[in-house]
Parts: structure tokens; C-alpha cells; sequence
């Protein structure tokens, strides 16, 4: 027992469909990277503490390695209150001691 089934309707294809020859390919036009390294400017420490304290996120227990002319501390920022920095050990670090801030992986 077969049953016919109706016709599917199917349009009439009048262009040439060349849909990958449209596709836009950026490494045929890309210019070649240049293989110098490129020196980054280092950040003052304010840059630094502005750029952690305007980023996405807390402030609050981010892991930070801080260097003074007295001691480098691995530790962990709790906040900031005028020109001094608090950290989670309750240290009490002035923005002026310090030499350089650099936020470390989580």
C-alpha cells in the first residue's frame, strides 16, 4: 500500500548561488604582524590603583604583590582610605612608599 504524497512546492532558482565566494576572509588582506616586541610604558602606581579600583568587580580581596623599600608583601587589597592602602593582614601601606602594585592571578 503506497501512498502518493503531494508535491513539495520548490521555487525556481534563477541566479547562481556563489555564496562562498561572497564570504569575506581576513587573512588574505591582512597585513603581516610585525615580530618586534613591543615595550608597554610602565604604570605609575596611581594608574595601577585607579585601574583596580575602576575595574569590573570589588576591590575587596583582590591578590596583589606590593613592593616598598622596606618589605614586598604577597597579599590582598581590603580597600583604600585617602593615600594609604589597608590590606586583609591589616597592614597600613602609604601610596607614596610604595615602589610597585601588581595584581596577581586569582
Amino acid at each position: 500500500m503506497q501512498k502518493k504524497l503531494p508535491k513539495i512546492y520548490q521555487s525556481s532558482f534563477s541566479h547562481k548561488i556563489d555564496n562562498n565566494a561572497k564570504v569575506f576572509y581576513s587573512a588574505s588582506t591582512a597585513t603581516p604582524m610585525s615580530k618586534e616586541l613591543k615595550i608597554h610604558k610602565e604604570q605609575s602606581v596611581e594608574e595601577v590603583l585607579e585601574e583596580l579600583f575602576q575595574g569590573t568587580g570589588h576591590i575587596f580581596n583582590i591578590p596583589v604583590e606590593i613592593v616598598t623599600p622596606t618589605k614586598r608583601l604577597d597579599t590582598r587589597i581590603a580597600g583604600k582610605v585617602r593615600n594609604t592602602i589597608i590590606t586583609l593582614d591589616n597592614d597600613v601601606i602609604n601610596v607614596s612608599e610604595i615602589i610597585s602594585i601588581k595584581r596577581k592571578d586569582r
